[in-house]
C-alpha cells in the first residue's frame, strides 16, 4: 500500500531588523538567553577555529518558529 501526503502549508521567514533584534533572544529564550548565546558561540568556535563572533541575521517564521 502506498501513502502520499500533500502539505499545502508554506512557512515563510521574515528577517528581524533594527532595534527589534534586541528583543529576539529574550522573547524566544527568556532567562536562558545568555546560555543560548554562549552555547552558539562555543559551537561555532568548535566548527571554525577562525570564528570570533559576528553580526547574525535573525528570522521569525510564520509558524511561530525562530
Amino acid at each position: 500500500m502506498s501513502t502520499e501526503q500533500i502539505c499545502d502549508n508554506v512557512i515563510s521567514a521574515t528577517e528581524i531588523k533594527g532595534d527589534a533584534r534586541f528583543n529576539v533572544l529574550p522573547q524566544y529564550f527568556g532567562a536562558f538567553m545568555m546560555s543560548v548565546e554562549n552555547s552558539i558561540f562555543n559551537v561555532m568556535g568548535e566548527i571554525s577555529a577562525d570564528y570570533n563572533g559576528g553580526m547574525w541575521q535573525f528570522y521569525v517564521l510564520s509558524n511561530g518558529g525562530f
